[in-house]
């Protein structure tokens, strides 16, 4: 028994033994779960937070368009300015002329020494009745003196006859407006007796 106790006393003190080396060892243990906790790092700082998004830009609007214009119209095309009518030549003053008769332009124009003569006083006319006037200034010597009337001539035959008298009288012209007393009674006369123009259609 007394065996027993003591082993039980060396078994008591051997563990009182043990008990008092593990306090140290708890000790140890508690400095050792005390270090990781001072090692610990710090913990991490939140992340900052996200940049508030961007404030939407107002739409945008497309700019007004003008208000559309009306086509210009079309250039009118370009007139061609009126060409004036043809006039007549002014007659210059005439000149003396005297000579044999070349030609009967007209019963109002002869061509005279190759030069061109105008009755005065009188319209003549062309066609059949010009060689019947030929053949008679031929018959009064074919030769006429003509003075100027203006830018006319009144012309004679070498026989003293009016031609344009004449050629009234026969109904071959008709007097101008301005023709002398002498030629409008040869025309008053012709008329009177139908010849020439005045015939009846």
């Amino acid at each position: 028994m007394l065996l027993a106790a003591g082993l039980l006393a060396e078994a008591g003190a051997e563990g009182t033994f043990y008990k008092n080396k593990r306090k140290p060892a708890a000790v140890e243990g508690s400095a050792s779960a005390a270090a990781p906790a001072a090692a610990t790092p710090p913990a991490p700082s939140p992340p900052p937070a996200p940049p508030p998004p961007p404030a939407p830009s107002p739409p945008t609007t497309a700019p007004a368009s003008p208000p559309a214009e009306a086509p210009a119209p079309a250039p009118a095309p370009p007139v061609a300015p009126a060409s004036p009518a043809p006039t007549r030549p002014a007659e210059t003053a005439a000149t003396p002329v005297s000579g044999s008769v070349d030609s009967v332009v007209a019963t109002d124009t002869l061509m005279v020494g190759g030069r061109r003569v105008r009755l005065a006083g009188l319209d003549g006319i062309t066609g059949p009745a010009l060689p019947s006037m030929a053949q008679w200034l031929r018959s009064n010597g074919n030769q006429v003196t003509c003075t100027p009337q203006g830018a006319r001539h009144r012309c004679l035959t070498a026989t003293g006859k009016d031609v344009a008298q004449v050629v009234l009288l026969n109904g071959l012209g008709r007097a101008t407006s301005d023709a002398p007393p002498l030629y409008q009674e040869a025309e008053r006369q012709a008329k009177a007796s139908a010849k020439g123009v005045w015939a009846p259609r």
